[in-house]
């Protein structure tokens, strides 16, 4: 079964007698038998039921300002996969997958790029760092 965000967001162990689900790297998972440790109301990953915890897993975050995002940093995909397999396929039942959606990053979470004070090319913007990975420059605020 493929899930909505709206529809996962329903399955958050707020309601007696129906599951809790979590969705990881676009499979959703019943987490249910986790609730009473992990989960469940008032338990350490609460605030993670119901919701899409692929960028918390990446960033090793708990942040609700992490939810419901698979944008993060393609370095710590690893970290992703290694907690999808041995964590999640491992313990818990896939029940379906996610539907894509979209996540608008926040003004103050981008990076600025825009070359400052004028300069006609950006390695003449003091402060300027060429990031090899990402093949542009990376500007001081």
């Amino acid at each position: 079964r493929e899930f909505t965000l709206e529809e996962l967001h329903e399955y958050n162990g707020k309601e007696l007698g129906k599951p809790i689900y979590v969705a990881l790297r676009g499979s959703v998972f019943d987490v249910t038998s986790g609730a009473e440790k992990f989960y469940g109301p008032g338990k350490s990953y609460a605030k993670f039921a119901g919701r899409d915890i692929t960028r918390n897993t990446a960033m090793f975050s708990t942040k609700e300002k992490d939810l419901d995002r698979t944008d993060y940093p393609e370095e710590k995909q690893k970290a992703v996969d290694k907690s999808y397999e041995r964590t999640y396929v491992k313990k818990y039942p896939i029940v379906g997958t996610l539907a894509p959606y979209t996540y608008t990053v926040p003004e103050e979470e981008k990076e600025d790029t825009t070359p400052r004070g004028g300069a006609e090319y950006p390695d003449q913007v003091p402060g300027a760092k060429w990031d090899a990975k990402k093949q542009r420059f990376i500007y001081p605020k």
